[in-house]
């Protein structure tokens, strides 16, 4: 729950800085309570997520598959579909868009892990050596 408080606090402020600075031009985007709202239940559906791809007791291909279903659905049914796109092909360009920042996390994530393991494993190592 607390995780969620925190993602949730972030996506705000990511939302919040998005409205603010990309109001520009005939087109304005409004930064209204229904909007801020449906950024919780994701941020809720996403802690959960997080908290599954680290359950042990889980195979690891079926903790990164349950994580990559709730985050997308989550994100598809509580941030594109209440923003209103134009037609399917606004829904599916929206659902494009967040497997591409899924995927681009995802990476990020695999990097930063691998080096960090790296960095442990040559510490452990150094360690032992001495």
């Amino acid at each position: 729950m607390v995780k969620s408080a925190i993602y949730f606090t972030i996506a705000t402020i990511i939302f919040s800085l998005l409205v603010l600075f990309g109001n520009s031009g005939a087109e304005q985007i409004a930064l209204d309570p229904q909007r801020v709202l449906c950024i919780y239940p994701f941020c809720l559906i996403f802690g959960i997520a997080n908290t599954l791809v680290v359950n042990k007791n889980i195979d690891g291909a079926v903790r990164w598959i349950v994580h990559a279903v709730l985050t997308v659905c989550g994100a598809f049914l509580f941030l594109i579909l209440p923003a209103g796109l134009e037609g399917s092909s606004g829904n599916f360009m929206g659902f494009a868009l967040i497997l591409f920042v899924y995927g681009i996390g995802v990476l990020f994530y695999a990097l930063i892990t691998k080096r960090v393991r790296a960095a442990i494993a040559e510490d452990k190592k150094l360690t032992k050596s001495k």
